[in-house]
C-alpha cells in the first residue's frame, strides 16, 4: 500500500498558495503532486516570488495539464519571480525532495484567469 503523502492533492480554488510539507519528516523521499484545476474557459498562472532550494536534493517540475498526460513547462529550484502559465484549465506542480534532506521553505501562488487575457 502507498504511504499517505504529507502533501499534494487536487486544488479547485480559483486562487491560493501552496507551501512546503512539514520539515521534520526526513526519513523518506518525498514527492508531492498538486493538480490545480480551473474552469474550462480559464487557464492557470503560477508564481514563485522567491525560490532557493538545494537543486541536487530538491526541485519542482511544472506540468502543463493533468499529471497523466502533461507536458513539462520546466524544472526549477531557485530564482526570483518565477512564473508559469498553463495552456489549458489544468496545471500540475510536482515537488521532489530526496531522502534525509530536511528541505527549505517555499511558497507558490496560483490563480486562474480567463484565457487570452495575459497571453502573447
Amino acid at each position: 500500500p502507498l504511504e499517505k503523502s504529507p502533501c499534494g492533492g487536487i486544488i479547485t480554488n480559483s486562487s491560493g498558495a501552496i507551501r512546503n510539507p512539514p520539515q521534520n519528516e526526513m526519513h523518506d523521499n518525498i514527492t508531492c503532486v498538486w493538480e490545480i484545476k480551473a474552469n474550462a474557459t480559464d487557464h492557470i498562472l503560477l508564481a514563485f516570488p522567491y525560490l532557493n532550494l538545494d537543486c541536487t536534493n530538491e526541485y519542482f517540475e511544472i506540468l502543463d495539464g493533468p499529471p497523466s498526460s502533461a507536458q513539462s513547462l520546466g524544472k526549477t529550484c531557485s530564482g526570483f519571480y518565477l512564473t508559469y502559465a498553463s495552456s489549458s484549465s489544468s496545471m500540475t506542480l510536482v515537488y521532489f525532495r530526496s531522502v534525509n534532506n530536511i528541505g527549505k521553505n517555499f511558497l507558490a501562488y496560483y490563480y486562474s484567469a480567463p484565457k487570452g487575457k495575459n497571453n502573447d
